[in-house]
Formats: C-alpha cells, structure tokens, sequence
C-alpha cells in the first residue's frame, strides 16, 4: 500500500511539473505577442493561447472558425462580407466587397456593401411597415401631417379649444 501511494505520489508530481512548464511555454507566447504586420489583435493572441482554440466573430453561435486564413478574426471572411473589420468596425467604403444583387439587366450590381449588411442600400431589402397597430397609428398621423401639415396642426389647436 505504501508503495502505491509513493507511486501515485511521483506521478501526480511529474504531471505537476509539466502543467507548469507548458504554462510557462504559454505565458512566454503571450508576452512574445503576435508577429508583426499579422493583424492578429493582441487580445485573440492572448485567448487562443491560453484556451487552445479561437471563436469566430463572424459567427453568432460563436464557434471555433475552421478558416486559417482568417487569422484570429483579423481578418475574417464572415466579417468582410459585410462590411466589416475583425474587431467590428466598419471597413473604408473602397475595401468592401460589391453587393453582387442580380440587377436589372441581369448582371450583378457593383455598389459597396452597407455596413452590416451584405448587400449596398439599394438592394438591402425595404421595411415592410409598422406592424403593432400602434405603429400603424403613429404612421397614419405622419403621413397626415404630410399631406397637409396645416391641416393637422388646426385640428390639434381645434381639439385645444
């Protein structure tokens, strides 16, 4: 039995002892920080470090991304289809990608995506309206005013009276 125990002893020891060194082999990544001129964010550097795998920030459901060329979400092919950076942020008009809606004359369209959206404002879908009968409400009056604003505003000064 106290051989056993001297046993499990010693192996609990060495898996001690290579915890430490891969932590220190992690912690030495983190502080050497990602390879210049990579567009790796020093944050995905860090986590991808410390927990072996990185999410993709193009994805909802938050995933592992599959996509080497994505480099840490730096530049991540999900994001800028739609607009955007690895970290979010809207992309300078000229490095968006076109919209590529079937036009017209069937060729695809050529505009900028919008930001956040795959497609550019012409072809990115229009609202279908109010839907509660409080918005339809608050839209009926607008377009009222629109029609005739003097008209609203006499009958608001009427209703006053």
């Amino acid at each position: 039995m106290a051989r056993m125990s001297s046993i499990s002893r010693l192996v609990r020891q060495r898996i001690a002892e290579q915890d430490r060194q891969k932590r220190e082999k992690v912690e030495g990544a983190i502080a050497a920080g990602p390879p210049a001129r990579s567009g790796i964010r020093a944050e995905a550097w860090e986590s991808f470090h410390r927990i072996g795998f990185f999410t993709c920030p193009g994805k909802a459901d938050a995933v592992t991304c599959a996509n080497e060329a994505c480099r840490f979400g730096a530049a991540c092919r999900r994001l800028q289809a739609i607009g955007l950076d690895g970290d979010g942020d809207a992309l300078p008009r000229k490095k968006r990608p076109s919209c590529g809606a079937k036009t017209r004359d069937g060729t695809p369209c050529e505009m900028r995506v919008e930001t956040g959206s795959p497609r550019c404002r012409l072809h990115g879908g229009l609202s279908t309206g109010p839907k509660s009968k409080v918005g339809r409400m608050r839209l009926s009056r607008l377009m009222a005013y629109r029609r005739d604003p003097d008209a609203v505003v006499k009958k608001a000064l009427k209703g006053m009276d």
